[in-house]
């Protein structure tokens, strides 16, 4: 299970400075001196703040409006930092705030209820608030954010960290790493350069364009992903996730439905429950589950399914297809190699092109419309198998030791049979194939073929037919 992520109902204000500001007015200019950094607290309103080249502060406050009052503000200095606060005795209220900061400062804001919008070059950023909306820009800079309700909008930074609750966020053209714990709300992260790190809860979470790594952690909420680029990592508990167009090693563990499409990836998934419907990969893919549904369709490489309880189909996989299961129902189509391995359920594979090798306990099997070599061993269930065409020197053997078999070849099939019914009849259509008188074994050339050979040993009744026409 997913831990709890640990995000506060309401962000801690930054208690107002003390003592006397060294400066009260709507409209100052301040020289920095030796501050490296500004804070501006206990502000609400519509708060924009600019850097500029010159070593000094600017500051004008005023009421909302076209012809809003002053309304002055005090700023005291703390160490290396100046603080923009009310100034002592001033109306609480929403104003106007225009603020001009050297390059490279590092600036904060703690506000509740306000607009920010911030348009830096280099330097860090922190913002604290409830229901804040604010847009950052910091070019070369990063950000650290705090937020409780509102919207935050990141564009064009270096690295960002963030911990939101309720908030509607975007992350965007991020050149290094985000990093962000979320509760609830909705977020968005696009182009990032680094590594993208999130966990979220209740949360709406959306991802694009990503050139670095990505690892989600995400519970009772949803996930959607476009382009991945270097791989990534999910771990989701009653959590959708859709992905488009995604390259590297990507793992999932989830118990939720996965669905992915036009993928270039190695992907991996540990599942239990839920399902997993994919559509278009060129790597490999490896499955473990418990009690889910598995969709796949146009797989290029090697595909490994393993679990228990899964009904599965799986459709144009170009390379070796791997299937060990117990309680399934698998179907597969059009395929090259199959190796298989079933304990109870059923088993149908249809147009394979390469060798079928099948190891079926307890379970119906159909073989059917294949192209090559057949290694059938079953125990219980009847088994049915039919060839396309069949030629070559790779020999077949079809075996159920608890249960019938039936056979049957198309006018293109070349081959010998040699069939023998333990306990059972065999009864043949095949002209060249001849029965015993007891009607126990059976031999003989398919279409004056003497290979490859067939074996074909059954503990019931065996049936060798031509193929079926179509009506």
């Amino acid at each position: 299970m997913i831990g709890s992520v640990a995000v506060g109902s309401a962000a801690a204000a930054e208690a107002l400075p003390t003592g006397n500001p060294f400066a009260v007015e709507s409209a100052v200019t301040a020289p920095l001196d030796d501050a490296t950094a500004v804070s501006i607290v206990g502000l609400r309103g519509l708060l924009s703040i600019s850097t500029r080249e010159q070593r000094e502060l600017r500051v004008s406050s005023r009421a909302p409006g076209p012809a809003g009052a002053e309304l002055p503000v005090g700023i005291w200095r703390d160490g290396g930092r100046l603080i923009v606060a009310p100034a002592p005795g001033a109306p609480d209220g929403p104003r106007r705030i225009d603020l001009e900061v050297p390059q490279g400062v590092a600036l904060a804001v703690d506000a509740a209820d306000s607009d920010v919008v911030i348009k830096s070059q280099g330097g860090s950023v922190e913002l604290h608030g409830n229901r804040m909306r604010a847009t950052v820009q910091a070019v070369g800079g990063s950000l650290v954010a705090e937020l409780v309700g509102g919207t935050l909008t990141v564009v064009d930074l270096k690295d960002a960290t963030a911990r939101l609750s309720a908030t509607v966020a975007t992350f965007s053209d991020i050149s290094g790493n985000v990093t962000v714990r979320a509760v609830g709300g909705s977020l968005k992260v696009a182009a990032v350069g680094g590594s993208t790190d999130v966990e979220g809860e209740h949360s709406k979470l959306a991802f694009e364009k990503l050139s670095g790594s990505l690892r989600v952690k995400a519970q009772k909420g949803e996930v959607t992903v476009a382009g991945i680029g270097v791989g990534a990592e999910f771990a989701l508990v009653g959590t959708p996730l859709r992905m488009t167009g995604g390259a590297g090693d990507i793992t999932v563990t989830s118990d939720g439905p996965v669905v992915f499409q036009a993928m270039e990836a190695s992907m991996q998934f540990d599942m239990n429950g839920g399902s997993v419907h994919g559509n278009g990969n060129s790597g490999d893919l490896e499955l473990r589950g418990r009690d889910t549904g598995v969709n796949l369709e146009s797989i290029a490489g090697v595909t490994s399914i393993r679990g228990d309880g899964l009904a599965a189909s799986l459709v144009d996989v170009g390379g070796e297809l791997q299937v060990e299961a117990t309680h399934s129902n698998v179907v597969v189509d059009r395929v090259g190699d199959v190796v298989l391995r079933v304990d109870s359920g059923s088993v149908a594979i249809h147009h394979a092109a390469g060798a079928v090798k099948a190891n079926v306990t307890g379970a119906g099997v159909q073989i059917l419309d294949g192209m090559g070599p057949v290694i059938l061993e079953m125990d219980g269930g009847d088994g049915e198998v039919s060839w396309a065409t069949l030629s070559g020197e790779q020999e077949s053997t079809l075996t159920n030791a608890g249960g019938k078999l039936t056979v049957r070849f198309s006018a293109s099939s070349t081959c010998r049979v040699d069939a023998k019914s333990n306990y059972g009849r065999i009864d043949s259509e095949l002209e060249a194939v001849k029965v015993a008188d007891d009607f126990s074994s059976a031999r003989g050339p398919v279409n004056s073929g003497y290979h490859p050979y067939v074996h074909i040993t059954a503990s019931g009744d065996i049936r060798l037919e031509n193929e079926r026409k179509a009506h």
